[in-house]
């Protein structure tokens, strides 16, 4: 059988396992998506990407591949379910060089794919992107940020949430907001960010205007540039790469957790460890915080 088999509810999850494996095997992708082999595939998934995703995203993953070889290998979906377990123990070699933050090099890389494929919004999803690493901000919590003027410079107002629900963080007075200070930065990381909100305010009046712009985003611009190698090494970037390098550059100008966590919005130590990536070399940031300035801040608030 072949990919154009696939069950709609599984399609674009297998079709991007097999232009990643395409990729990753120096094969042709037409050829892969066309005819796959999905016990290959997994002994790739198995060999290759295990270690290097996290347990939601192996899940998934998992689900999809031994549902592919379900439909078009039934009789090796036992050996296909022992070369992919359940659950993963990640080695720490593995983990400490898994990189999820966002380079120079990988911005660069990104920029000059985008400016060959000419691609609508191209140039402003880089510009999202960049304004994440200024801030930190989860992709859904912009279409709510807004800026104030705080001393002699700015700062962001935020409804701390995430992409199931307004509701995410609740205190007894109401929804949970943040205040991430905008204080080290220039006039020219100002306007980017201003830019940035005016850019999604126009463009998504509503919320699932909001989420189909942000789908998009992901799918049309990042999800191609790692496909097609506008990406270090093929990188997986998406916008959760800023917030990523958002948390490393604080960790670099020497903030401590709880004040790293203030301003990420965190309410938990779990969901801090899933970010950042102190065990792994660091390359240079786009943007470094000023340690001193965001330190006082969260200790005068």
């Amino acid at each position: 059988m072949t990919s154009l088999n696939k069950p709609q509810g599984y399609r674009a999850i297998a079709d991007g396992l097999l232009r990643r494996y395409a990729l990753a095997t120096g094969q042709v992708e037409a050829s892969v998506l066309f005819a796959p082999d999905w016990l290959k595939v997994c002994r790739w998934l198995a060999s290759d990407v295990g270690g290097n995703v996290s347990a939601n995203t192996w899940s998934l993953y998992r689900r999809t591949a031994l549902h592919m070889v379900a439909t078009e290998l039934p009789r090796h979906l036992a050996a296909a379910r022992n070369l992919l377990p359940t659950d993963l123990n990640h080695p720490p070699s593995l983990m400490s060089r898994r990189d999820r933050g966002v380079s120079l090099e990988d911005f660069s890389r990104l920029r000059e794919w985008v400016s060959r494929r000419r691609l609508k919004h191209g140039f402003f999803a880089l510009d999202w992107l960049r304004a994440t690493v200024l801030t930190g901000l989860r992709p859904v919590e912009w279409s709510d940020a807004s800026m104030l003027r705080y001393h002699s410079g700015w700062a962001l107002h935020v409804l701390t949430r995430k992409q199931r629900s307004p509701t995410d963080f609740t205190t007894p007075d109401g929804p949970a907001t943040r205040t991430v200070p905008l204080l080290a930065y220039g006039q020219a990381e100002i306007d980017l960010i201003q830019g940035v909100i005016g850019q999604i305010r126009q463009s998504c009046p509503t919320e699932q205007a909001f989420k189909s712009f942000w789908k998009n985003l992901n799918n049309n611009v990042f999800g191609r540039a790692s496909r097609e190698g506008g990406t270090t090494d093929s990188k997986q970037i998406t916008l959760y790469s800023g917030r990523h390098q958002f948390k490393r550059n604080l960790e670099n100008a020497g903030l401590s957790e709880p004040e790293i966590a203030v301003l990420m919005g965190h309410s938990s130590s779990r969901a801090q460890a899933q970010y950042g990536n102190p065990a792994a070399v660091q390359s240079d940031a786009i943007v470094r915080a000023d340690p001193s300035e965001l330190a006082a801040f969260l200790r005068a608030n």
